[in-house]
């Protein structure tokens, strides 16, 4: 719905994960470079860009057309191609994008529990049990990846609520 030029922090993050690992299953330098490239987005502001600043860090927009819409699974889908990216190329740039958008979700993640589901954006409406399902996976990732509390915790939290009836 949003006019162009727009982005997606959550497709920038798929891609540059997907290229990521190519390059460090073949050693072909093309999709490094093709994943340095679409770095660029999580470095430049909305409309073209996905980051913005925020509570913690750095906040990566699910749809750089609508910067006051933080959703979550969106973000930590980011996050985790970040992670992956820094991992692989060893690219400083990644950690320190990782770190920037990582600090924004220790902000925002303890907002995206209601106390019996998950929510699906900051402020807005509960997650529907497939997006629920999703986003507990990706804390779980982030939980195994990072070992930190907040993912940990939430991930284990968010698995153990019941679906609502």
């Amino acid at each position: 719905g949003g006019v162009p030029p727009w982005t997606s922090a959550m497709s920038q993050g798929t891609g540059i994960q997907a290229l990521s690992r190519a390059y460090r299953l073949t050693g072909v330098t093309r999709y490094r470079d093709v994943a340095a490239a679409a770095v660029g987005a999580f470095e430049t502001a909305p409309p073209t860009g996905v980051a913005i600043p925020a509570i913690g860090g750095t906040h990566f927009l699910m749809y750089s057309y609508a910067p006051q819409l933080f959703i979550f699974n969106g973000f930590l889908q980011a996050l985790i191609g970040l992670d992956d990216y820094r991992d692989y190329t060893g690219d400083p740039r990644g950690t320190t994008l990782f770190r920037a958008g990582h600090g924004n979700a220790l902000a925002i993640l303890p907002l995206a529990d209601t106390g019996s589901w998950s929510r699906y954006s900051l402020g807005g409406p509960l997650s529907t049990p497939e997006y629920h399902v999703l986003l507990t996976d990706m804390l779980a990732s982030l939980c195994k990846r990072q070992g930190n509390a907040m993912y940990c915790d939430t991930a284990a939290r968010f698995a153990a609520y019941p679906v609502p009836g």
